[in-house]
Order: C-alpha cells, then structure tokens, then sequence
C-alpha cells in the first residue's frame, strides 16, 4: 500500500489535517491541497492512487475531473465527501463515474473503507481494459484467419455493449435478459446457464436452458443446489424459499437433462478480489466445451459482471435513499415506477403475467381527526408490515402516496392476485393496530389489474390507472353499505 498517493482536495484546513491524520497511518502516501487549477496537470501525471475531494468544494469541477480520468486512461479513482445531499443528485454523480461518497458525519468511520474500496475496483478496471486491449490485439495479429476473427470481433463487442449496459444497473434481478440480449448466443451457445449472486441480504437466481413449466424437477433440483451454493457464500443456511428465481427456457431440446455434477461444466466465481458475489455455472454446446477461447471469453465477461455488480451494490445503495419512503422504510412512488416499467416491459416481451394491486384505508381521515397525526403515522408504519408479510421476495411493495399504497405482483396471475388479496385482508384484520391505550380499526379498500386485460399500446400507467379505477369503486360500494345501514 505504500506506493498508493492518495490528493486530498478541500478548501477546509479542518479537513485536510483530520484525512491526513486518519490515512496515513493506513500507509498512504498523502497529498494535500486547495488549489484546483492545477488538477488536470496532476491527473494527466497518472501518478495518482485516489483523489479524495470535498464535493461543496469542487461539485462544479468533478464532471471535468472525471473527464480528464476516462480520457487518460488514468489509474486513479475519484472519491467524494461532504455534507448530506439529496440521494437523487449523488446517484446522477455515481453514474458519471464517482466511485463512491462518504457523508462527512461518517467521515471518520468509512474514508479508510471506501478508498480501499476504490483502489480494488479502480484496480479490477484496469485488468478488464487490459484483457480488451489484449483481445484487439490478438484480432489485428490474426486478421488472416477469417472465421477465428470474426468470432473474437462479436465477444469484443458483446464485452463492449454488456459493459455500457450494467455499469450502474439497478435491476441486477433481471441480468440475464440484459446478458443475452448484448449477443451471447452469437458467441457461445450454452445448453444450460445459471447466474447466482447476492445483493445486499437478498439472492437471486437467473437461468437460461430450462423451462420451469415442463420441468419443474429438474427446475427444483436448480433452486436446491443454488440454495447449497448460496449457503457456502454467506456461512449461514439459506433456505431455497430466499432465493428468487427467474428462468428462461431455451429452444434447444434435452437441456432438462443437467446435471451439476457434469464435468463438462464451466463454473466461474464472481468476485471481487478475494470477496464473493456469486457463481456463474454454465453447460456449453458440444463444439464450444474445448474451444479455450470461448472459455477465455466467458471469464473476461465474468470479470465484467464482477466489477458491475460491485458497482450495482453501491448504486443500489445510494438509490434508497431516494426511492424510500421515510415514514415507512417501503418504496415510494417512484420507487414503483422504476421496478414497475421495465418489469411491465419484460412480461409483455415474454408473454408472462403480472398483477399490480392498489390498497387504500377507508377510515383514515377519521383516525387522524380523533387520535391525531402520530396515530395515524402508527396505522400506516403497521399497515406496510402487514402487507409485506404474505408476499414473495420478487413481489415489491410501495407507498403510492398518503394513505394508499401499491404491491407489484411478478409472473401472477388476475386470478392468484385475489387468492393472495384474501390472504392479504386476513394479516390486516387480524393485526393489532394498537395505539397507546386505543385499539384502532383498520378497513381498507383494495382495487387488482392484471397485463393481459391491456391492449398492446397501453403502458404501465394504465396497468395503474385500472387498479386504482378498481380500488375506487370498491370503496364507492363500501361507502354506500355503510350509508345504507346509518340510514336504516
């Protein structure tokens, strides 16, 4: 670590005598500095291992920064620190290629981390431009050979359009549609592929080769081994009811027959350094299995795929804080629609179902007018528990606004949205809604949509709109009930 010069950029002494004094005991080679005008001659020297800056100070300047940085090639990663922002306006600055932001209340506790944190990642970069170069160069020394060429061409571009793609993807649930639509299959063709990965406490399962639906042994024996694989990562058991799952079936005949235990298979991990992020398990065709360049390919992919969802696991991170709802702790609005929209798109591109649910209180004005506002923050923090609890990992659940809130259904049906509503009321009306020494009645209203009621110019908008259209009408008829008995 000692040969790490790390410039440390901030207009405060305060600040730059306190990183000093908290990194150079971690053997960095620490450089000082306030003036700014001299930061492209210090990049252009590439003698840099991190620049640490404080974002009040230079959030007009970091877009030059990191220009000069991606232009130069250069090794150095950019860090930024300083007093809280909206979560919304670090994310745009993450996605330009930040590595990383540390609120200046934590300060102390994470630099350290997060440097060490970009020098790996700034360092696994590196390696994957490194093996690119090297791919285009064995291309220009083998232009002679056709076929052998044009094949490297199409897994240089698939390198090339997969790295744009999932740099800072949010929805790594959906990576593989994202890995085969950048031109897979036009490289290698797999009778069978499985990505696992963690994000956060969470396990996801993405599979091409099989279809659930005509082989559910062979789909249960998938889920079984991937739950094993994913207890060896995290320790700990992992039951396979933690896992989601999504499997897409291939139009290759006699891919049920895999089996893990093959020894033609290839398993790649995907990680970091020495830090797991999962498993990449793959069954190439007949002609791919010994074919050394396909599987040179493939590693120089995962490597892609490592640095992405380390990157993913930092976006998703920052991406909370704007997509939460604060009172709650579920997704707001927007939230909604960022895991809405492209999971609409992918069941109308697949032919798969999906339910979205609108759930409103009927009664909540009323305990906000009689037990206050705090009470009726209580019924809404309770009421999200509820709604959690009966639903999958893969379904979300969201405050829409005020007292309604939305539960996004994947691959479910009209018909099992309303098995799961029925499930749903009951957690409700059994819950005790408890308010200091009040026990309050919970009654809500609830209104399901389902895709395939769509035309095929309709968007998620509308799935919307006919859930709520829904919810409305039942609270209507709910509301006339209950005028109907008052007046009798």
């Amino acid at each position: 670590m000692a040969e790490d010069r790390l410039l440390i950029v901030s207009d405060k002494k305060t600040d730059l005598t306190l990183l000093k004094q908290l990194l150079e005991p971690k053997g960095y080679s620490v450089i000082s500095t306030s003036r700014v005008n001299t930061m492209e001659e210090r990049i252009c020297k590439n003698s840099l291992s991190a620049i640490v800056a404080d974002y009040g100070y230079v959030s007009e300047l970091a877009p030059e920064w990191l220009a000069i940085l991606e232009e130069k090639q250069s090794k150095a990663c950019l860090i930024l620190y300083g007093d809280d922002v909206n979560g919304a306006e670090i994310s745009d600055i993450m996605q330009q290629g930040v590595y990383g932001f540390v609120p200046r209340r934590y300060l102390r506790e994470r630099i350290a981390d997060a440097i060490q944190g970009g020098l790996e990642n700034r360092k696994a970069f590196m390696q994957i431009l490194d093996m690119v170069d090297s791919v285009k160069e064995a291309n220009d020394r083998l232009i002679h050979e056709q076929s052998l060429l044009e094949s490297r061409n199409e897994a240089l571009s698939i390198i090339n359009r997969l790295s744009s793609q999932i740099s800072y993807d949010r929805n790594w649930n959906r990576m593989l549609p994202c890995i085969l639509d950048a031109g897979l299959l036009n490289v290698l063709r797999p009778e069978y592929l499985s990505i696992l990965y963690r994000r956060e406490s969470e396990w996801y399962l993405d599979v091409y080769g099989i279809d659930e639906h005509r082989d559910k042994k062979t789909a249960n024996k998938i889920l079984t081994q991937a739950a094993l694989n994913a207890s060896d990562f995290a320790g700990a058991t992992i039951p396979e009811s933690g896992v989601s799952t999504f499997m897409q079936p291939s139009s290759q005949a006699g891919s049920g027959s895999f089996s893990e235990s093959a020894p033609d298979i290839w398993k790649f991990p995907i990680q970091i350094e020495e830090l797991p992020l999962g498993m990449l398990t793959i069954l190439p065709c007949k002609e791919d299995r010994n074919d050394p360049e396909k599987k040179k390919f493939m590693s120089t992919l995962v490597n892609i795929l490592a640095m992405s969802l380390g990157n993913a696991q930092e976006y998703y991170n920052l991406r909370q804080m704007a997509i939460r709802d604060g009172l709650t702790g579920i997704m707001n609005r927007k939230g909604l629609m960022d895991f809405l929209e492209p999971e609409f798109k992918r069941a109308r591109r697949y032919g798969k179902a999906l339910s979205l649910m609108m759930i409103d209180i009927d009664n909540f004005k009323q305990i906000n007018d009689t037990l206050g506002h705090q009470a009726g923050d209580y019924v809404l923090q309770e009421l999200s528990k509820c709604l959690i609890k009966p639903l999958r990992q893969s379904d979300f659940v969201a405050r829409y606004g005020g007292d309604e809130f939305a539960a996004m259904l994947p691959e479910t049906s009209l018909q099992k949205a309303e098995l799961l509503l029925e499930r749903l009321l009951a957690v409700i009306q059994s819950h005790p809604f408890n308010w200091k020494s009040e026990s309050i009645t919970v009654e809500v209203s609830c209104g399901i949509s389902d895709v395939s009621e769509l035309t095929g110019m309709q968007t998620a908008i509308d799935l919307i709109a006919l859930a709520d259209s829904r919810l409305y009408d039942a609270k209507s008829y709910r509301n006339a009930l209950y005028s109907k008995a008052v007046w009798q």
